[in-house]
């Protein structure tokens, strides 16, 4: 495989297909606004999707932000397939996807990567595109579900996988109210939050290009 796009630095969904999965989007992930989201998902899913696209996957889709905007991009005979690992967070995603109309173009698979890419290979063999953000860093063998991914892609497909992100800054370093520094000190909790749920991961492998304080979007064409 070899590096296809530049790189981007972003904001997205934090949802997971892998051990401790949970509903909502990482902090240090999420755009200020909605309609900044909104338009960041737009943006990026025109950028990955090909009008030739037939079957692509968002892996980790949470509440399908991004689903939905890969939806809107591609033809309506395009095929959508949602993956998650949280029923809770799959039942919400299933009302933003009915919400949008779009109810008929996308399946939802509830599937934990932990377990690797096999159960779910005959519903994603032969993707065009495969998305993947924020997953990663919740599955112990991270290479292995990279390459396991990769090997679902049709010939000529992409895997694009988005993982950490330098943190926002907002707030005056004093903001006037206790010590200053309040947002530093609030990126140490969410810090030591990624640590322990990295150490919780039982054979964790070190991914070489995954950690919480690197940005990228890279796509890699079979």
């Amino acid at each position: 495989m070899r590096q296809g796009s530049a790189e981007h630095s972003h904001s997205g969904e934090h949802s997971h297909s892998g051990e401790h999965s949970r509903s909502g989007e990482h902090s240090h992930h999420s755009p200020a606004t909605g309609t900044q989201e909104q338009l960041w998902y737009a943006q990026i899913a025109t950028e990955l999707t090909r009008p030739t696209d037939r079957r692509v996957a968002d892996i980790g889709c949470g509440h399908a932000p991004m689903t939905i905007a890969l939806a809107r991009a591609l033809p309506e005979a395009t095929k959508i397939l949602a993956l998650d690992s949280d029923p809770d967070v799959l039942a919400s995603a299933a009302g933003q996807i009915d919400e949008a109309g779009l109810t008929g173009q996308i399946t939802m698979i509830e599937h934990d990567l932990t377990d690797g890419v096999e159960p779910v290979r005959a519903q994603l063999a032969g993707a065009d595109l495969i998305w993947a953000s924020a997953s990663l860093h919740h599955v112990g063998d991270q290479q292995a579900v990279i390459t396991g991914l990769s090997s679902l892609l049709a010939g000529g497909g992409r895997l694009a996988l988005a993982e950490g992100g330098l943190a926002d800054r907002h707030l005056p370093w004093d903001v006037g109210v206790g010590e200053p520094g309040l947002e530093v000190r609030l990126d140490a909790v969410q810090d030591r939050w990624f640590a322990e749920c990295a150490l919780s991961l039982r054979a964790r492998c070190r991914c070489p290009t995954a950690g919480p304080r690197q940005c990228a979007l890279r796509v890699w064409p079979t």
